[in-house]
C-alpha cells in the first residue's frame, strides 16, 4: 500500500501463512510524505514463522498521543501536522503480535527528518522482533521490548548518525529490555544513558535468556553515561 504524496491506513491487511505449511509473507504501507498508520495487521503462520510489516516514513515519532489525522476530502490532505509522521505505540504494540515489524526512515524517498524517536513506551507478548532503522538518529526515550519467554524474538536499532539510549526526570527506567532475545545496536556512535536535565532513572539495554546477547557495533564511539541515575548493559556481549 504506497501513494506519492499521503497515505491514511485504517483497514486490514494480512498475508498469512497455509493451514498446512508456509511462512507468513509480507506487507508494506509506505509514502514519501505523510503516513498514518492506524489499522490492523496480520502475517502469522500456523506451521510456520510470522512474516513482516514495513513502515517507511521519511521520519517517525512513536508516541502516546497522535498528532493528525489525514482525510482524503480535505484539500491540504492532513489535519494537524503534516510535518512529522507519528506512530501510537499502542498501534505499533498491536502489530507486533502478529507480525515482524521494520520501521525504516531509509526507504522512503521523502525529504523527513530521517529520525526515530521513540517517546512512549511499549512491549509485546510474541515471538516477533522489531527493527527500527534511522538515516539519521534513532533515539529512545522509553522501555521497549518483548516480554514473552520467546526464542528468536530481538530487537534490532540501526542509526546512520547516533544511537541513544535516554532517561528523563520521573519516568521509569528507559532502554531495551528483551526475555530471551537478542539486541543489535548499529550506528556511527552510540550513547547509553544520554540523561536529559533532571533524569535520575536507569537506562537500559538489557538481553536475558537463552539468546541474550547484546551485540553494538559503532563506527566512532560508544559512550556510557551514569551522570545522576545509572546505566546497566546487561547480557552476553559480542
Amino acid at each position: 500500500l504506497w501513494s506519492d504524496e499521503a497515505t491514511g491506513f485504517h483497514g486490514h491487511l494480512a498475508a498469512c501463512g497455509g493451514m498446512v505449511s508456509g511462512d507468513g509473507g509480507f506487507l508494506e504501507i509506505s509514502s514519501p510524505g505523510y503516513l498514518e498508520f492506524r489499522g490492523t495487521v496480520d502475517t502469522l503462520a500456523p506451521f510456520g514463522k510470522a512474516g513482516t510489516l514495513l513502515l517507511d516514513p521519511a521520519g517517525v515519532t512513536i508516541g502516546a498521543v497522535s498528532n493528525g489525522t489525514w482525510n482524503p476530502v480535505c484539500p491540504t490532505g492532513i489535519i494537524g501536522n503534516p510535518t512529522v509522521v507519528q506512530i501510537l505505540n499502542t498501534d505499533l504494540q498491536t502489530a507486533l503480535a502478529t507480525c515482524n515489524v521494520v520501521i525504516d526512515t531509509g526507504a522512503s524517498t521523502g525529504a523527513g527528518t530521517g529520525n526515530i524517536d521513540v517517546n512512549a513506551g511499549f512491549s509485546w507478548l510474541a515471538p516477533q522482533s522489531l527493527t527500527l532503522i534511522a538515516t539519521n538518529d534513532l533515539t529512545v526515550n522509553a522501555q521497549i521490548g518483548p516480554t514473552g519467554n520467546f526464542v528468536g524474538d530481538q530487537v534490532i536499532l540501526t542509526a546512520g548518525g547516533t544511537a541513544r539510549i535516554r532517561t528523563i526526570a520521573g519516568a521509569s527506567p528507559m532502554g531495551v529490555v528483551t526475555v530471551n532475545g537478542g539486541i543489535l545496536v548499529n550506528a556511527n556512535n552510540v550513547i547509553v544513558g544520554d540523561a536529559i536535565a533532571g533524569a535520575n532513572q536507569t537506562s537500559f539495554l538489557r538481553a536475558g535468556g537463552v539468546g541474550g546477547n547484546v551485540t553494538i557495533n559503532s563506527t566512532t564511539g560508544l559512550t556510557l553515561q551514569g551522570g545522576a541515575g545509572n546505566t546497566a548493559v546487561l547480557g552476553t556481549f559480542v
